[in-house]
């Protein structure tokens, strides 16, 4: 009986051991990963994630721009592209706002003028993706797939207008006056959450 109680015991230390999959160095790996992945959300910025975004759609519209062929096969992956860089922008967006960094342009008059940056660069970057978008529809206007690929980049665009407005608010206020003359733009291509997000 003493002998049976003894292997019972033995089997249960065993269990619990082989019960541990991660080992110490693979728990200490996943501790460095942490560290690392807090301290990039530390060092992000509303600033530094717009002049991310507003590199890579230099980069992507003026290939949407230059097709020499608009039509799914080519326009698509470019489209792709684009709602991936923005898309990209609005996670980053709403990592600064888990963390709690937020500043509105009504309460912290020291941040005036990054909010100034802040709403110029966003203003950039809508209208120079409407204009291009416009431009694809002078010449494509007939193609079925553009309206579903408007969509995804408006869907796409309005998740980093939203994450501005959390960061910075009153932001969109200021965006709405630079688009003025790109109102019209806006509706005509159909970005309507870009439009509606702006008050157009």
């Amino acid at each position: 009986m003493m002998i049976f109680s003894k292997a019972i015991c033995l089997f249960s230390i065993f269990s619990i051991v082989a019960s541990k999959p991660i080992s110490t160095s693979q728990a200490r790996a996943d501790d460095v990963g942490l560290v690392g992945n807090r301290r990039a959300e530390l060092n992000i910025t509303v600033g530094s994630v717009l002049d991310t975004l507003h590199g890579q759609v230099n980069t992507i519209l003026p290939q949407i721009q230059n097709l020499a062929n608009v039509n799914k096969e080519t326009l698509s992956p470019l489209i792709d592209d684009l709602t991936g860089a923005l898309d990209n922008a609005a996670h980053d967006l709403h990592r600064i706002h888990a963390s709690g960094r937020v500043h509105s342009t009504t309460t912290r008059q020291c941040d005036c003028d990054d909010d100034d940056d802040t709403a110029n660069l966003i203003a950039e970057i809508v209208k120079e993706i409407t204009v291009t978008l416009d431009n694809v529809v002078v010449v494509a206007n007939d193609l079925p797939v553009v309206g579903p690929l408007f969509y995804q980049v408006d869907r796409s665009l309005n998740g980093v207008l939203s994450g501005v407005e959390k960061l910075v608010s009153g932001a969109l206020n200021l965006v709405s006056v630079l688009l003025g003359n790109v109102a019209g733009l806006l509706e005509s291509v159909g970005l309507g959450l870009t439009r509606g997000a702006l008050g157009h």
